[in-house]
């Protein structure tokens, strides 16, 4: 089941998912679940109706009390009867009842895992990695869980994901000599993977530069990407088509056409019935494209000025960045990844009350919960509040299972707090532990080479 997105949606649906988004913002969650539960019983890989869903139904569980959230949860435990027969014949009638189950109670582990066996079925395990996921969030120490996401990682190529998941496995079951087996195959199945996955991207490189896939062939050279682009544009002088308009924009981009891809992007956006932030993030790619080749053509230049121009160059492209980052979270308050990118940007311009703000929010997205910790840190640290600093580091070494760069990246953050606040051995020990994997990671093998030379 390939992903969808709010181009492949009829008109109808499309109107349907812009007014449940209208109702989320108004605040009536209710209807909002309603409509965007049509929406996705619909489209169930429409993944941003799909997260939008999500967000209404955890606001709605949000509000609820102790007692109507026992209620609702046998409730919607009421659902597992029907769906568990039809999972395996019925996968998409399973999903629609899930998805009727958690409108009633999200946070219930046993429709979550149903829901997750349907989309497996269906051949959509990327949603189901996203609701055994959820799950972890709630119940993070739930055996069976893990087990069954570790499993889907190692099914989709997945293997260091696979490894960590193993790895929180394992520390349910200390000094048990079948588990450490079990690791050990994962470490081997991750090992594996990465290899593949390097090849992979040397092929990629080699390709890439002067390569473009186009749909039907890949595009190797300029003067091939040219040509494709007098094809497409003679195709929409006959025909108009969304998709081979999409296509050409890609290719405009690709030849530094950055105006006619923007246009391009522009053209599609205004045919969809409802914003689409997805195009929108395409138009800004194009036009952050467009200042970046202004300040490269400058930068070669022997303009006297130059310093000055790429000045004012930077700042106008930080200033759209922050117009369109706003604008899309204006227009979806609820989705935590718009938060997240917002949050950035507020974050690199040196805005840390408002980065704070949207990086606190962001935080419920569980696929960027632990990044969001690791910048609330770095917002706490600018802010001089070391302690709570520390408290939000500390909680995201603590959840990164595996020693990649960026555990060892929230490590080394970690440290630098711990010296400013004249912790020096906690900060040493922090600088050993990344130095014993990586001695090129920042500037660690200068700071023990001080130490040592002290």
């Amino acid at each position: 089941m390939e992903k969808k997105d709010l181009r492949d949606l009829s008109s109808s649906l499309r109107s349907l998912y812009n007014k449940g988004m209208e109702s989320a913002r108004k605040h009536n969650i209710e209807y909002a679940i309603e409509q965007l539960k049509q929406v996705v019983k619909k489209y169930p890989s429409f993944m941003d109706g799909r997260k939008q869903l999500r967000a209404a139904e955890i606001r709605k569980c949000e509000s609820m009390g102790v007692v109507g959230k026992f209620i609702a949860k046998i409730k919607s435990s009421l659902f597992a009867a029907k769906i568990k027969p039809i999972i395996n014949k019925k996968p998409l009638e399973a999903m629609a009842l899930c998805e009727d189950a958690l409108a009633v109670y999200l946070y219930n582990p046993v429709i979550l895992t149903l829901l997750a066996e349907a989309t497996v079925k269906a051949k959509a395990p990327y949603i189901a990695i996203d609701e055994l996921e959820f799950i972890r969030t709630f119940c993070p120490k739930k055996e069976s869980n893990l087990r069954r996401l570790a499993g889907l990682y190692k099914d989709v190529g997945e293997g260091m994901k696979h490894l960590a998941t193993m790895q929180q496995v394992a520390a349910l079951h200390p000094n048990n000599l079948a588990m450490e087996a079990e690791l050990r195959a994962a470490a081997a199945v991750a090992s594996m993977q990465s290899e593949w996955s390097n090849e992979d991207q040397v092929e990629e490189k080699r390709a890439e530069k002067a390569s473009v896939d186009v749909g039907d062939k890949v595009l190797r050279a300029e003067d091939d990407i040219i040509k494709q682009i007098k094809i497409y544009e003679q195709e929409l002088s006959a025909q108009e088509s969304i998709d081979t308009r999409r296509k050409l924009a890609g290719l405009y981009h690709r030849v530094k056409r950055f105006d006619d891809a923007i246009k391009s992007y522009q053209h599609i956006l205004s045919k969809l019935d409802t914003f689409d932030p997805a195009m929108d993030a395409l138009i800004e790619k194009s036009q952050l494209a467009k200042y970046d080749e202004a300040i490269k053509v400058l930068m070669e230049s022997d303009q006297p000025d130059k310093d000055k121009s790429i000045e004012e160059i930077s700042k106008k492209r930080y200033q759209y960045r922050m117009d369109r980052a706003t604008e899309r979270v204006q227009r979806f308050p609820n989705d935590t990844q718009l938060r997240y990118e917002l949050a950035i940007v507020y974050f690199e311009g040196g805005f840390i009350d408002n980065a704070l703000e949207q990086f606190q929010y962001a935080r419920r997205n569980p696929q960027r919960r632990v990044s969001c910790m690791m910048y609330l840190g770095k917002c706490f640290q600018a802010k001089g509040q070391l302690d709570m600093a520390v408290e939000q580091l500390e909680a995201a070494v603590g959840e990164m299972q595996v020693m990649d760069k960026e555990k060892m990246t929230a490590m080394y953050y970690l440290a630098e707090i711990y010296e400013a606040a004249d912790n020096k051995e906690k900060a040493l020990e922090l600088f050993k532990e990344i130095y014993r994997v990586d001695v090129n990671f920042m500037d660690v093998s200068k700071r023990m080479e001080a130490f040592y030379n002290k």
